[in-house]
């Protein structure tokens, strides 16, 4: 059984009659994207949706997203991003299961990424690849966050095959008119996977159950990062017990040196999904002047 070859899904935003308007939503199964205007801020909301509710072995997910001048945009799911275990078929491929989002970010655009964490099942694999390109003005807001799996019920924790998340991040020219321009300032991978030169996955995760890392960046977020180093900061009074957080810049986008704009990678780990929601609840939470809403709480209403 071979991987599953279709066309990706398409969406692009732009200022019409002064609101934030979807002016092309193509839907390529196994995704459909629904668009919902959001009264505060004159923004919208993507919703990427896998049918069945969920990404199954041999498939691939595949988004491009544009968003023009101006444009703000949060792009959330409609719950867990869960990818079901491999088929027998599939269990000898590399990933079974495949999704991938293109950005692009045009003059003074703002994209919050803000899903719900991914969920692997039992014997899942799965390579998730994420390229963002932005103009120097474009700000970004980039939730990546995975759990463990099934926890409650299941006792599948860290019971997957193979999970693997890349994230590049570019700063380009303001007309992004060549593929190939642009300074990358962020270039992460993630790799989990059972290894016989290291040991079982769960072993070498102890008492961790989820992980996230938020990226920020960009003039329009200054203040949000500066909220949100500042929670990092103090956050040995302010955390629950079984919750780590760091804060650091991205160097290579610091050397760019763009004038008060934001700069900030947050890690966060902790010992139940529900932990890491609720720091990332936190951190979106200086989102609601620049959005007008908490894209976690109020979306589509």
């Amino acid at each position: 059984m071979q991987m599953t070859q279709r066309g990706p899904s398409k969406a692009r935003f732009e200022i019409v009659r002064l609101r934030c308007s979807a002016t092309l939503v193509y839907s390529a199964y196994p995704s459909r994207l629904l668009v919902v205007p959001m009264a505060a801020k004159g923004c919208a909301t993507l919703y990427w949706i896998q049918y069945g509710g969920g990404m199954v072995s041999g498939d691939e997910y595949r988004l491009e997203l544009e968003l023009l001048r101006e444009a703000v945009v949060v792009l959330a799911t409609q719950g867990a991003n869960k990818v079901y275990k491999s088929a027998r078929s599939q269990r000898d491929a590399e990933f079974a299961t495949c999704a991938s989002l293109l950005c692009v970010l045009g003059l003074h655009a703002l994209l919050v990424s803000a899903p719900e964490p991914t969920i692997l099942y039992r014997d899942a694999s799965f390579k998730q690849d994420t390229v963002i390109r932005m103009g120097r003005t474009a700000s970004l807001f980039y939730v990546d966050w995975v759990a463990s799996g099934r926890t409650t019920g299941q006792g599948e924790s860290w019971n997957f095959s193979r999970f693997y998340s890349t994230v590049q991040i570019a700063l380009c020219d303001e007309t992004l008119e060549s593929a190939g321009s642009g300074t990358v300032v962020v270039n992460e991978r993630v790799l989990l996977s059972e290894d016989d030169n290291f040991g079982k996955l769960k072993t070498r995760m102890g008492r961790f159950e989820s992980h996230a890392t938020i990226y920020i960046l960009g003039p329009a977020l200054a203040d949000v990062a500066n909220t949100i180093s500042r929670y990092v900061c103090d956050s040995h009074r302010q955390l629950l017990p079984g919750t780590l957080v760091s804060a650091s810049e991205s160097v290579r986008y610091a050397r760019l040196g763009i004038p008060t704009s934001a700069n900030l990678v947050v890690r966060i780990a902790a010992t139940s999904t529900e932990l890491v929601q609720a720091v990332i609840s936190t951190c979106c939470a200086s989102l609601v002047h620049v959005l007008g809403y908490h894209p976690y709480e109020r979306r589509g209403n």
